[in-house]
């Protein structure tokens, strides 16, 4: 049982641009597994399919884990780098701590800067101002796994079977329109 990462990162990044930002920044995680390759997937292939080149100079590797994220992206903030109108982040972790790095950094969410995330995450409602991100339905996720493990347990010679659960985008205030 698997959530569609790629089209969630899709969905997130195509928001951006429907909000006018055409300079768009990937916050990205430096650790390689599955959900942030594919959600990487999904962040190039709506900068393609909305016809924005992709600028490397925009994509931010930072880690996943709370603090670290905020100190490895103060230090790039440190070094006064041009940076785009949006970021679409890897999960809510990465997105959280880089804001708070960029509100340090004298930045304003969204004026100069808006941010989507990736999780929904309690805390991105706790945010000032509240977290733009794609949600996860994580309880029909585990409720899914659940049934697939009794469907297996009653026959287990049943054929396996790959379930794929849609995200969805929960739109709140760290985007600011531009046109």
């Amino acid at each position: 049982v698997l959530i569609n990462n790629a089209r969630g990162a899709f969905l997130a990044t195509d928001y951006l641009v429907s909000e006018g930002h055409r300079d768009i920044g990937y916050l990205q995680s430096a650790r390689a597994i599955s959900n942030f390759e594919e959600r990487a997937d999904g962040f190039f292939r709506a900068l393609r399919q909305n016809e924005i080149k992709k600028n490397m100079s925009y994509v931010f590797r930072v880690t996943p884990v709370q603090g670290v994220a905020y100190r490895e992206f103060s230090r790039v903030l440190d070094t006064h780098p041009a940076l785009p109108t949006g970021f679409f982040a890897d999960n809510d972790i990465i997105a959280l701590d880089c804001i708070r790095a960029l509100k340090e950094h004298g930045y304003r969410i969204p004026d100069d800067v808006s941010v989507v995330g990736f999780d929904d995450i309690p805390s991105c409602q706790l945010l000032e101002p509240p977290m733009t991100t794609t949600c996860v339905p994580k309880s029909f996720l585990g409720a899914q796994a659940m049934h697939q493990l009794l469907r297996l347990f009653a026959d287990p010679i049943l054929p396996p079977v790959k379930v794929e659960i849609s995200t969805e985008l929960v739109k709140r205030s760290t985007v600011r329109r531009l046109s």
